[in-house]
Parts: C-alpha cells; sequence; structure tokens
C-alpha cells in the first residue's frame, strides 16, 4: 500500500501474562518509512507537513486506509500540504493498545525531533483521531522532556480518546504542549469516519 507513512507496526508485542513489551530489534526511538516518498525525507521540502495518527482497532489495512483517507479529506477541504500518516500497533485489545500508546510516544517524537532539525523551515503539523491522541500526547511529553521546545507548530486532536481535563494547561499534558507545540486544538466531538464537522476541524486545526 502506497500512502506515505511513518510506521511502528509491529514493535510492540504482548506476553503471555499481558505485559506489553517491545518486539526484538526495536528501541523506544525506532521507526521506519513505508510507501511513497516523504517531502524531507525522500525529495525536498516544502512549507508544511502534517503527521496524522490513527484511531483503535485498526490493523495494517485499516491504519494505511485511515491515514489515506484524512490525507483525502483534508485536501478535499483545501489543504495543500502534504499529510503523512502514523500508523502504530492499534489492533491489540483496548487496555493492551492503550499502553501501547503511552510506550510508543518516543517513537514519532523521535521521528519529528530528527525531522525538524534536518528541516528547520518546515512547520510541521500533529493530528490524530480518537486513541491516536495518546500517541501524540505521549510523543509531545517526550518532545518536552528532550529540550525540543517549539517543534510542532500544532497538534489538532479529532475525538480525542483524552480527558479534557488532562490536555488543560493545569492537567498531565498541559506543560508538554506548552513547551512542544505552538497550539492545541482539541475536538473533542465525535468525528466519525473524517467526516462530520470536517470542514471546521481542518480550519480551525491547521490554519
Amino acid at each position: 500500500m502506497s500512502y506515505p507513512r511513518v510506521t511502528t507496526r509491529g514493535h510492540f508485542e504482548t506476553t503471555w501474562y499481558g505485559s506489553v513489551v517491545l518486539t526484538d530489534g526495536n528501541t523506544p526511538s525506532t521507526f521506519e518509512f513505508e510507501g511513497d516518498e516523504i517531502p524531507g525525507v525522500h525529495t525536498d521540502p516544502v512549507d508544511e507537513l502534517l503527521v496524522h495518527a490513527h484511531s483503535w482497532n485498526n490493523d495494517f489495512e485499516g491504519g494505511v486506509c485511515s491515514v489515506e483517507e484524512t490525507g483525502t479529506t483534508f485536501a478535499a477541504e483545501g489543504y495543500d500540504y502534504p499529510v503523512v500518516g502514523y500508523t502504530w500497533d492499534a489492533d491489540f485489545g483496548w487496555y493492551s493498545a492503550t499502553e501501547i500508546t503511552e510506550q510508543n510516544g518516543s517513537k514519532p517524537a523521535s521521528f519529528v525531533s530528527e525531522y525538524a532539525e534536518a528541516n528547520p523551515s518546515v512547520a510541521v503539523r500533529l493530528c490524530c483521531h480518537s486513541l491516536g491522541a495518546r500517541v501524540v500526547l505521549s510523543a509531545l511529553e517526550s518532545l518536552a522532556e528532550w529540550g525540543r521546545t517549539g517543534v510542532g507548530e500544532s497538534t489538532t486532536l479529532l475525538g480525542g480518546a483524552a480527558d479534557a481535563a488532562t490536555v488543560s494547561m493545569g492537567g498531565r499534558y498541559g506543560s508538554s504542549i506548552e513547551a512542544a507545540t505552538g497550539r492545541l486544538d482539541n475536538h473533542s466531538n465525535n468525528w466519525n469516519c473524517l467526516h462530520a464537522d470536517r470542514t471546521a476541524v481542518v480550519r480551525s486545526g491547521v490554519n
């Protein structure tokens, strides 16, 4: 499947007693590229790059289709810059999947940090749907811990599976949001299939 993406699929598994662990050969910072070329990685950079993390209960094919649909929807609403998918091990049970999001965050953070260093003039925007929000919020925590302040131009949560209080300035992620991203938009309504209120999301979240 050719849609451009950063991926960590296959990087986690569960033990017989239910713990989430990294698979052999992977570290907290490893990631791969799949699909078509990504501007700023494989080709010349452009002014902006949006990275979208899909939701829970997606296998390999579902994850790729989800991020591709996001890119198609954003383009249809007038967003003219590349949308790159972030795919992850979202086809475990809910509790294992939520633990994976916590452990996964340093991986997209590593990509964003490396990308921003190589392409300092590119505005990097993060977007996510449902449980993908926990991946992105964990990434912001990692970026803040590493002192990589302001590397994200904006972050948009679409029906994010995170309590609203945790993304307030006084909540769990508040200091990381303040440090690592220029702006956060939390669209807490259910953005089913990336169609409901999609124009408002694109205009307020990535402009």
